[in-house]
């Protein structure tokens, strides 16, 4: 039988989470959601040295800023959407039990600091696991009208990303005895919790002491001949209550020079561990389990850890499929039945900053004024042949966009007023004529420019 030792995109879990605060690595609370793409990375410029004296051979090169962006494509379902809506708005209000068993979630746009959020992005039977922080969700687009589920795409520019082992609301077990490089069968102290296809952890232990840091610094010294332990790459947690996890990026006697500062000030004292690898489980018997992979650690001792990384909650209900659309004037004329196709998109136009003292990574991320468009194809026809003259001297225009999936959960999106900008319908063929138009929602006095509001069985987002 052939082993396949290939990584598949099947094989990815994606974890979110709200972050207390900007940047700084979240050890639990993490939600599974299921998407369609993840192009989310990391990215970082090499920055040529021209030396003199060093002749014309290239000399080596520097590294630059650190870059994280990219989009993730969602489905519109009954449940995660609502996670998105509030990193793009900034607002939502819950009124509990608005019909029985649900709840209502209205979202609109806020002029304060934006919330950002985490991914961990990890490949099943893969040690590959990667978290980005300080991420803002900078824009996010619907198209309506073709086939099959609707899907969202979330544009998003962050902090950092970094390797780290899988955190969420997991397990944790203790090994009972010393295991060696390719063993299977092992036994843990309390196996409660694990089962079979469990994706799970193991951290080894690398070291005891370390010497106390502040935050922001990159130097951690051990306990004497500790230091030879650890070789450039490691990659180290530090504090095992916030499970920051750091890369060694060299090594002097007993002192470890780390690729970043660290997040919180660390207690003398504090254990250091090598981030260790991931695994799969193909069955538990009472505290004894068996591995899929022999363990990669040369040595795993007693009271080293394994941990279950399946436990995270998934956050995904049943996706909108149908949606309806609105288009009213402030006459009364309604343009409904001749909408060919909608494309719907927000930005919050931020900007991520780079500030000295974050070495590279961005510091803060600048969110700007919010853009909201649709533009629409339209069949012309006698019944909106005026309707289109209007909107090109200003007239306002209200859409609202709706949809109810089989258990009654529901989204609107109402935009109150706006203005349409059409374009002369070209005429280059016997068949039916097309129009294109733009709409711009804008704020009233009385009105937010736009309101999501999101009908389901979440407590709160």
């Amino acid at each position: 039988m052939s082993n396949c030792t290939t990584v598949s995109g099947s094989n990815l879990a994606v974890r979110v989470k709200e972050e207390s605060e900007f940047g700084i690595s979240e050890a639990a609370g993490f939600k599974t959601v299921y998407v369609k793409s993840n192009s989310i990375n990391f990215s970082q410029n090499e920055v040529e040295s021209e030396l003199l004296t060093a002749g014309r051979s290239p000399s080596k090169t520097g590294k630059g800023n650190i870059e994280v962006s990219g989009s993730i494509e969602v489905a519109v379902d009954a449940d995660q959407t609502g996670f998105w809506l509030k990193m793009l708005t900034g607002v939502v209000k819950t009124i509990t039990d608005f019909v029985p068993g649900k709840q209502k979630h209205t979202f609109t746009i806020s002029d304060q600091c934006l919330p950002s959020f985490q991914i961990e992005k990890s490949l099943i039977g893969s040690d590959v696991n990667y978290k980005s922080v300080g991420l803002k969700a900078n824009s996010f687009g619907l198209e309506f009208g073709g086939e099959g589920e609707l899907i969202a795409s979330v544009d998003v520019i962050g902090k950092n990303e970094f390797f780290t082992p899988i955190q969420s609301d997991s397990n944790q077990g203790i090994f009972n005895a010393d295991y060696a490089i390719n063993t299977k069968n092992i036994t843990l102290v309390d196996a409660t919790g694990f089962e079979a296809g469990d994706t799970v952890t193991i951290e080894v232990l690398k070291a005891s002491v370390a010497s106390s840091v502040a935050k922001g610094l990159s130097v951690v010294e051990l306990q004497t001949g500790e230091g030879a332990s650890f070789t450039s790459g490691d990659y180290v947690s530090l504090d095992e209550v916030n499970s920051a996890i750091y890369q060694v990026k060299a090594i002097s006697g007993d002192k470890i020079y780390l690729s970043r500062g660290v997040e919180h000030d660390i207690a003398a004292n504090t254990i250091v561990f090598n981030s260790g690898e991931t695994n799969k489980i193909v069955s538990v018997t009472g505290n004894d389990i068996v591995l899929v992979n022999g363990l990669k650690q040369a040595v795993i001792a007693a009271n080293d850890f394994i941990q279950s990384s399946s436990k995270a909650a998934i956050f995904n209900g049943k996706t909108f499929e149908n949606f309806e659309v609105d288009i009213t004037s402030v006459d009364g004329a309604v343009l409904t039945g001749s909408i060919e196709t909608l494309s719907f998109s927000y930005s919050n136009n931020s900007e991520g900053k780079v500030l000295l003292a974050d070495k590279g990574t961005v510091g803060r991320i600048i969110d700007g004024s919010v853009k909201i468009e649709c533009d629409l194809s339209i069949l012309f026809d006698a019944a909106n042949a005026r309707f289109i003259e209007e909107a090109k001297i200003g007239k306002e225009f209200d859409i609202k966009l709706s949809a109810v999936n089989s258990d009654g959960d529901s989204l609107t999106i109402t935009m109150p007023k706006g203005t349409l900008t059409p374009q002369t319908p070209e005429i280059s063929s016997p068949t039916a004529i097309s129009v294109s138009l733009k709409y711009m929602p804008f704020k009233t006095a009385t009105t937010e420019a736009i309101t999501f509001e999101l009908i389901n069985t979440i407590a709160s987002y």
